[in-house]
């Protein structure tokens, strides 16, 4: 089983979509008997009243802009915090609409790879901002590497751990993008996430 560290960034409108969060996989870590720790969850939103990372509960405020623009900020500023936690494997970055399957995340076989998850167009190299999973190898390069701002998070990602030798491991199977609203991980498939083609409404 893996030892995971998720961070799920949202923005600070997104009230319904972090309930559902709230309700449903943050909801099922809490509800596990983790003796040393094996998952644990944080939602990510930035603010520039923070000077550090803080946590508060089930909150990871970042010293970043809260705005989409600057989400790309977010992750590598999520990374140098999570590296300072000595217990985890493997980060899972996504995003608050996604629909998540705690248990098979934690058994998902990674076959030690650094950079796993889902291309939303074949070919692009990169995996896809609704969930990625990061080694630590992969995180501290991303922490160290991630510093220009212009691009989207995702691509930013694969550009700096290709650079670094890191490429990604597609898994389109069991990471789904572009998926209808009522489609999630359920009992007709094996997926560990679905995230919807379309966001919903705040």
């Amino acid at each position: 089983m893996n030892r995971v560290l998720i961070g799920c960034c949202s923005g600070w409108q997104m009230h319904k979509r972090r309930k559902r969060c709230l309700d449903t996989w943050i909801k099922d870590l809490h509800e596990m008997v983790l003796a040393p720790p094996i998952a644990d969850g944080v939602l990510l939103l930035g603010t520039l009243q923070a000077t550090v990372p803080e946590r508060y509960g089930n909150y990871l405020f970042l010293p970043v802009p809260n705005n989409y623009q600057f989400l790309v900020q977010r992750t590598p500023a999520f990374c140098r915090w999570a590296l300072e936690q000595q217990w985890w494997e493997y980060l899972f970055k996504t995003d608050d609409d996604t629909r998540l399957d705690i248990q098979r995340l934690l058994s998902y076989d990674t076959q030690g790879a650094d950079y796993i998850g889902p291309e939303w167009k074949p070919g692009v190299g990169y995996g896809s901002g609704n969930g990625y999973l990061l080694s630590r190898r992969a995180a501290a390069v991303v922490s160290e590497n991630l510093t220009d701002w212009e691009g989207s998070e995702d691509t930013r990602v694969g550009e700096v751990l290709a650079i670094s030798g890191i490429h990604l491991r597609v898994d389109n199977d069991h990471f789904k993008v572009l998926t209808q609203p009522d489609e999630t991980p359920g009992p007709e498939n094996d997926w560990v996430y679905a995230s919807p083609r379309n966001r919903e409404p705040e």
